[in-house]
């Protein structure tokens, strides 16, 4: 059980399947980052990619047969690889030197979207053939920073720097670049420039249609606007919430374009958020503690699956519900993977928040584990490595092995 505890496993990126039916996702459990696939129902993982080295960021082929992902290159800097969906040896498409991120891929499954720094001089947008590797620029000037597909795999949104702390949002119709085709033409999809915003929060996300674009931006102190730039919605706000953490990420667009799900920290805890475009309202679908970072939606939007970390799990793969009426709960969320799978979670302890008084200032914020029923050998033990911050508290496996024992173990927070 302490041996288990000090090594728990973290969940990270994940991708589910055109289908619907299993889940890909990076996991540390054997030391590195590698991919795992499980079904969406839950059941055992299965290692997809071991390699030496941490694999991130997979992504399946339109037709689910393929995965892309981002793996260690030769010289230590990501490059993106691809392997059969139900395994095999893998390929390296991006040798060249500098990193390359893995966005998507595009329609027909004949290229990728790669986020990549050619030569040092920041980073672009290319098309890269899934076969032989070669890549066609789709922007220069070295200041892309995120990026996104349309659900048509054909248009682009992506945020470039610009001066000071601004960014703008750009959109590209790649079935206007010639230089996709197979013919070597050279003429490129000029990029529809939108509107110059302030710290865009994470990548944009597309609606079903193409024609609405959902990107968070911020829009004054502590506050944020869900904007819907384009011809159709113009640029208009469709939303607003007060109080938004940087944790909380980007909203999220539904496949069939008349939703979007977003999350909202408060109180140590997080919700996953289902609002309607129709509406100035939203509703919360699964509400726990601990923090989350990505959420996606199933092809048939039954169900959000989001990773959870928390004082009590390390971080894991969850699904819920994503309707429920306005009269109704949240519903439990059912997990599909945890963190560390041999890890009992009902003998861990959850984080209590305190504050620890301290002379001449004022006091520390900390978390506070304790051994139910209490129990403790030993008084309060400060341990140095642990969560921080105060919106939730992290996972601690060394914190919770000497709760085990039956230890009090106080961490800071600050």
């Amino acid at each position: 059980m302490i041996d288990e505890l000090v090594s728990a496993a973290q969940v990270g990126d994940f991708d589910v399947s055109p289908d619907g039916a299993r889940v890909i996702f990076a996991w540390d459990r054997l030391g590195d980052w590698d991919l795992f696939t499980v079904p969406i129902a839950g059941g055992e993982p299965h290692l997809l990619v071991g390699e030496r080295g941490d694999d991130r960021a997979p992504r399946h082929s339109p037709d689910g047969a393929r995965v892309a992902y981002e793996g260690a290159g030769e010289g230590g800097a990501a490059d993106v690889f691809v392997v059969a969906a139900s395994g095999g040896e893998a390929r390296n498409l991006t040798r060249a030197a500098g990193s390359d991120h893995l966005i998507g891929w595009l329609a027909g499954g004949e290229r990728l979207l790669v986020r990549a720094d050619r030569g040092g001089k920041g980073f672009d947008l290319y098309a890269v053939d899934a076969v032989t590797g070669e890549g066609d620029a789709l922007t220069r000037g070295g200041r892309v920073r995120e990026a996104a597909l349309a659900g048509d795999r054909m248009r682009v949104a992506f945020v470039t720097e610009e001066r000071g702390d601004r960014g703008r949002l750009q959109t590209i119709d790649l079935s206007l670049s010639p230089s996709l085709s197979r013919s070597h033409s050279r003429r490129r999809a000029r990029p529809a420039r939108g509107p110059n915003v302030l710290s865009p929060r994470g990548a944009p996300s597309w609606f079903a249609d193409g024609r609405i674009l959902l990107a968070a931006f911020d829009t004054g102190p502590g506050r944020i606007g869900l904007w819907a730039p384009g011809k159709r919605a113009g640029n208009r706000a469709i939303d607003w919430q007060a109080g938004f953490s940087p944790e909380e990420g980007a909203p999220v667009a539904s496949p069939l374009g008349d939703s979007y799900a977003r999350l909202r920290y408060g109180d140590g805890a997080v919700e996953v958020r289902v609002a309607s475009l129709s509406s100035r309202g939203d509703r919360a679908v699964a509400t726990a503690e601990g923090t989350t970072r990505n959420v996606a939606w199933l092809p048939d939007t039954r169900e959000i699956v989001f990773d959870r970390e928390s004082s009590r799990m390390p971080r894991s793969l969850l699904a819920a519900p994503a309707h429920v009426s306005s009269a109704e709960a949240p519903a439990e969320a059912r997990v599909i993977v945890y963190g560390a799978a041999r890890l009992a979670p009902e003998r861990l302890a959850a984080a209590l928040p305190v504050w620890v008084p301290r002379e001449g200032g004022a006091p520390l914020p900390a978390w506070l584990y304790a051994p139910h029923p209490p129990r403790a050998r030993r008084g309060v033990i400060i341990v140095e490595e642990g969560p921080r911050g105060r919106v939730a508290p992290r996972f601690a496996p060394l914190a919770q092995a000497l709760v085990v024992q039956g230890d009090r173990v106080l961490v800071s927070a600050s």
